[in-house]
C-alpha cells in the first residue's frame, strides 16, 4: 500500500489537486510525509485486521465504502 499511496499521492500533490498547509521535508516534494508513510498504511492495516471475511457481499461492500469514506474524511481534515 505504501508504494501505491506514495506514487498516486505524489502525482496528486505535484499537480496541485491537493495542498497540505503543514508539511515536513518541504524542499523534497509537495506530498504529506506523515499521511503517506504512517497514517495511510496504519489505516490499511486496520482495514485488514477487521475485514469481515465471513459476511455476505453486501456487508463487505459497506465495509469498503465506510473505510474509504473515513480515509477521505481524515485526509480532507488534514488538508
Amino acid at each position: 500500500m505504501q508504494t501505491l499511496t506514495w506514487f498516486w499521492g505524489l502525482i496528486v500533490a505535484e499537480k496541485g489537486l491537493i495542498k497540505y498547509p503543514v508539511r515536513f521535508l518541504k524542499k523534497s516534494n509537495k506530498s504529506n510525509f506523515s499521511f503517506e508513510y504512517f497514517i495511510f498504511p496504519a489505516l490499511c492495516s486496520i482495514f485488514n485486521i477487521f475485514y469481515p471475511k465471513s459476511e455476505n457481499k453486501f456487508f463487505k461492500l459497506l465495509y469498503y465504502i465506510m473505510h474509504s469514506g473515513i480515509i477521505t474524511d481524515f485526509e480532507v481534515m488534514m488538508e
